[in-house]
């Protein structure tokens, strides 16, 4: 409940607040970034993250168990 109460003031805030983002001087839309940098951004997260997860996941398959296995604890050295 408290949770629900808490979101139920921050959505009431942000109506009250609607369109502005500093009371009476700026916009929602005069905020925003340029479309360029939302494009850049929107490339990022959709392009480049999973590139990045996919090749984390490579290479912790890759060298996954030789860590163990060099320092001793499954009877090495």
């Amino acid at each position: 409940m408290t949770v629900l109460f808490f979101l139920a003031a921050f959505r009431s805030l942000g109506a009250m607040f609607w369109p502005y983002m500093i009371r009476y001087s700026i916009t929602v839309a005069n905020a925003a970034a340029p479309d360029v940098s939302l494009w850049f951004l929107f490339y990022g997260g959709v392009v480049v993250l999973p590139v990045i997860a996919v090749y984390t996941i490579d290479v912790h398959s890759v060298f996954r168990g030789k860590v163990r296995k060099a320092y001793g604890r499954e009877g090495g050295n």
